[in-house]
C-alpha cells in the first residue's frame, strides 16, 4: 500500500512513453525521491540499463521490472488468490 510507485516518476519524464529517459533525468528522479547513490553506484546502474541506440538512454522499464520483481509477483491482479512468499 505504501510502496514507493517508482514507474510513475518515470513516466512523468517519458512523454512520448518509450520506456526510456536521459541519464540526467534518471539521476534527477532518484535524487527528488531521496535515494542517495554514489557516483560508482549511478553508473553502474546506468550501464547496466543503458539502451542499445547511440544516445544511451536509461531503460526505465527494465529497472522497474527488476524492482517489483523483488517485492512482489508479476501478474498478481490476474490471479487475486496466489500466495506471495514473505
Amino acid at each position: 500500500m505504501k510502496r514507493v510507485r517508482i514507474s510513475e516518476l518515470f513516466r512523468d519524464y517519458d512523454k512520448l512513453r518509450k520506456g526510456r529517459v536521459t541519464r540526467t533525468q534518471f539521476k534527477s528522479i532518484l535524487s527528488a525521491q531521496n535515494f542517495q547513490l554514489g557516483d560508482e553506484e549511478f553508473e553502474f546502474l546506468a550501464n547496466k540499463y543503458q539502451t542499445n541506440d547511440p544516445e544511451r538512454f536509461f531503460q526505465y522499464t527494465a529497472f522497474v521490472a527488476s524492482m517489483d520483481k523483488a517485492f512482489t509477483t508479476y501478474g498478481i491482479d490476474k490471479d487475486p488468490t496466489v500466495r506471495v512468499a514473505a
